[in-house]
């Protein structure tokens, strides 16, 4: 499969069972979808008969500061926000004009500028983590040709799949950045691109489901390498974990090294081979750069929640992911309740509007000696946090305590 390009790959015979055999709207019917609560909004319900319609339901509402060389794009340092579809559109177009243009200039306060928009519009308050490598690469002056790099690979249309994924790592290498791939990253090399589409936890984990429905509709009993694909497994995962094949077979969650890149590609080229066969799917939206995008933001918005319950329901359902927590962190009810303490700081964290350290320090000032394991429980299980982002507060908690007290 690795010497496949796009062509080669389309026409595998893999490829077109799944593009004439899988059904858009196998995964929809009979199912609620949820859309989370984001800055103070709360999670709402809704339904739809048809996979296009996705689309009219697709809701980020995300905000960033216009670039200060906009080249026309944006207002100079003025905040943008979006929210719908056509508004969200409107804004990755220019979004990926201007981080093209930058790299065009070769300016690295410039495509730093503009990357930190992208993740300002992708992740909000998450992106600190992709944004630091990404400020660590421009002070050593070497963001503009990692950029670059990436961007030779994803223009490429004649690459096979397996020298795409050598480039990318060679890029990596050269600048020291082997192992980071993230959704955050994943973004950018988005919209460096015009058919490469974004590839986070939701997008990963419905393309799972639609290809877990298809082998098990047609009773294939393992899943091809050119439709295995990557979902995250973390604090989510409860709602994002695709079903499996009836034989238990599934696919692994994502990987933070060129594989996840690989999978991007593929990912991509996926969509567009479904597109090249259905020429209705999306049709209104414009040429085959609009179609792709349009079927990414439907995937967007089906991959929040694949199962038909609510985040609220799963937050309190202890005997999921919140208690696998607590059983391997041997945390016990007679040192806190922790059912009581998850649904509060859940609750606090929509009134904080998804600020994580104002939950932190509530919880922390409410329960001074708390231990490390308790206090992981209660913040993955209410405010997904990452294990790692748990520790972090935690110790930060207790230094700011030490130093009021003395």
């Amino acid at each position: 499969m690795n010497n496949m390009t796009y062509e080669k790959y389309k026409d595998s015979q893999v490829v077109k069972g799944f593009i004439e055999h899988f059904n858009l709207n196998s995964v929809i019917k009979g199912k609620s979808h949820w859309c989370p609560r984001y800055k103070g909004r709360k999670e709402f319900q809704f339904e739809i008969k048809e996979f296009s319609e996705s689309i009219d339901k697709y809701s980020w509402p995300s905000s960033f500061i216009a670039p200060e060389d906009s080249y026309g794009y944006f207002e100079n340092g003025k905040e943008m926000k979006c929210e719908s579809w056509l508004e969200t559109k409107k804004c990755l177009q220019s979004l990926s004009k201007g981080l093209k243009k930058s790299l065009d200039s070769q300016d690295e306060k410039s495509i730093l500028q503009w990357c930190d928009s992208i993740l300002s519009w992708g992740m909000g308050g998450r992106k600190v983590s992709t944004m630091n490598k990404l400020y660590n690469l421009s002070d050593k002056e070497e963001l503009n040709s990692y950029l670059q790099n990436i961007r030779k690979i994803t223009y490429n249309k004649n690459e096979t799949l397996m020298n795409m994924v050598q480039l990318f790592e060679a890029a990596t290498k050269d600048v020291n950045v082997s192992g980071w791939m993230s959704s955050g990253l994943s973004k950018v090399i988005a919209l460096l691109s015009d058919k490469i589409i974004i590839l986070d936890s939701r997008v990963g984990a419905i393309f799972c489901e639609y290809i877990n429905d298809y082998l098990n509709e047609n009773q294939i009993n393992n899943i091809p390498s050119e439709l295995r694909f990557g979902w995250a497994d973390g604090p989510k995962s409860t709602r994002r974990k695709p079903l499996p094949l009836t034989n238990g077979e599934n696919h692994s969650s994502f990987s933070r090294d060129s594989s996840w890149y690989e999978q991007q590609v593929r990912a991509s080229w996926l969509i567009q081979a479904v597109l090249e066969k259905n020429n209705e799917i999306f049709k209104d939206e414009g040429g085959m750069i609009e179609r792709i995008h349009a079927f990414e933001a439907s995937l967007f918005m089906l991959g929040y929640n694949l199962n038909d319950t609510s985040e609220s329901q799963y937050k309190d359902k202890l005997d999921e992911k919140p208690l696998d927590i607590i059983n391997n962190l041997k945390v016990t009810s007679e040192e806190i309740d922790i059912e009581f303490w998850i649904k509060d700081c859940n609750n606090k964290f929509i009134e904080f509007k998804n600020n994580k350290r104002k939950v932190a320090s509530y919880f922390y000032s409410n329960n001074p000696e708390i231990s490390l394991a308790a206090f992981r429980t209660i913040m993955m299980g209410s405010c997904e946090f990452t294990e790692k982002g748990a520790n972090t507060y935690f110790y930060n908690c207790r230094r700011e305590a030490l130093e009021d007290s003395i």
